[in-house]
């Protein structure tokens, strides 16, 4: 019985340790997320958030959706202008960006009467359309995509090592 009661005070020790470590992950990904406070240092960055985020726009039909010179989530093609734009990254981390910064303007009213900061209420109210807000969205996208790779790979080691190995990797991740 005693023997029972330790393995279960072990793996609740184990789980505590590992939510500490993901905690602790999120945190020092997340602090400071707005570090530029919208200057766009990173050229990369600006011009993503800046040039291309802010022009797109769900289309209205499936038509539009399909040509490519219509279609307003072609980052490659202006559709105001009709010409041909140098959009040299990938796609997906666009849209994921837009589609995030998009999720921050709906939920700011929300994010306000949490009791929220007006600057990041403010940040959350344009992050729909402001190259500092889209990119900020961003960065705390790739921000929970990286805490998600923590618990990727503590799940790796526990499977190969054993849970020890699992949290060790994952802390020095």
């Amino acid at each position: 019985m005693a023997y029972l009661h330790t393995v279960r005070a072990s793996k609740a020790g184990h789980y505590t340790l590992l939510v500490l470590i993901v905690t602790a992950g999120f945190l020092l990904r997340t602090w400071n997320i707005n570090f530029d406070r919208g200057i766009g240092s990173h050229p990369d960055e600006r011009s993503t958030a800046c040039f291309y985020a802010t022009t797109l726009r769900l289309p209205t039909s499936w038509e539009e959706f399909r040509d490519p010179k219509q279609s307003p989530l072609n980052p490659l093609w202006n559709v105001e202008r009709q010409e041909r734009r140098g959009f040299t990254y990938g796609h997906f981390p666009l849209y994921v960006g837009t589609a995030m910064g998009e999720l921050f303007h709906g939920l700011a009213p929300v994010a306000e009467r949490m009791g929220a900061s007006p600057e990041t209420v403010a940040l959350m109210a344009r992050a729909n359309n402001s190259c500092d807000a889209i990119a900020v969205a961003g960065r705390l996208t790739i921000a929970l995509f990286d805490t998600m790779t923590i618990l990727l790979l503590y799940w790796l080691g526990r499977r190969l090592y054993g849970r020890g190995a699992g949290l060790l990797v994952a802390a020095f991740y």
